[in-house]
């Protein structure tokens, strides 16, 4: 159950290093809410999946955990026009949720000129 919900206009957090211009570009295209809650992972987990169930409109992409001891886990939902990126990580007195939005109006406006290599830049 969320405790302190705090949607924020906040970016993602940087790394060492310098922010790419892509990287960037893609955070300040997206809207980033984080909570904390007191739950152990799987509830906070089952807890925000369900969330989206009663929404019904949107579906289950992807869902697991992405690390080996059980502390870190994502979920990737659909939506009409939009996209969330979950990440729920276990930490000492409960867990931390960040949900990154990505809304498909946003990328058109800041990809939907560009040739399909200019966007991803991947050698084929």
């Amino acid at each position: 159950m969320r405790e302190s919900p705090q949607d924020t206009e906040s970016r993602f957090p940087t790394n060492e290093g310098e922010e790419s211009d892509e990287l960037r570009r893609i955070r300040d295209d997206a809207r980033v809410t984080s909570y904390q809650t007191s739950e152990e992972l799987p509830e906070t987990a089952s807890e925000l999946v369900l969330r989206y169930r009663d929404q019904r409109d949107c579906m289950v992409r992807s869902a697991g955990y992405i690390d080996m001891l059980g502390n870190a886990w994502s979920c990737l939902m659909e939506g009409p026009g939009w996209v969330d990126l979950c990440v729920v990580l276990q930490g000492d007195e409960g867990c931390s949720v960040q949900v990154i939005r990505m809304e498909v109006k946003d990328w058109e406006e800041s990809y939907g000129h560009q040739k399909e290599d200019e966007v991803w830049p991947i050698d084929r």
